[in-house]
């Protein structure tokens, strides 16, 4: 796994912060084995479809906060984002 020519380690997380959280500590943690070479898949994010649902906003905004209070650790790594379906 740590010859990068051969292997690409892929994380997976939600767009919040105990997820986030959890593969920011993972990469640090492969890194220092010599795992470098990584992406991150970012699953599962909401987008509401009705400005006046107040609940699918919430949703919405606490998954914005998170990507935002982790905007440093998502710019080390390429990211994927697969929207909620």
């Amino acid at each position: 796994m740590t010859d990068n020519a051969l292997s690409t380690l892929i994380l997976v997380s939600r767009a919040e912060t105990a997820p986030l959280r959890e593969a920011q500590r993972t990469r640090e943690e492969l890194l220092a084995l010599g795992v470098s070479r990584q992406r991150l898949i970012l699953n599962g994010l909401f987008t509401s479809c009705d400005s006046e649902d107040r609940i699918a906003a919430a949703m919405e905004a606490r998954a914005r906060r998170a990507l935002t209070d982790f905007a440093e650790f998502l710019r080390q790594l390429p990211v994927t984002e697969i929207p909620l379906r």
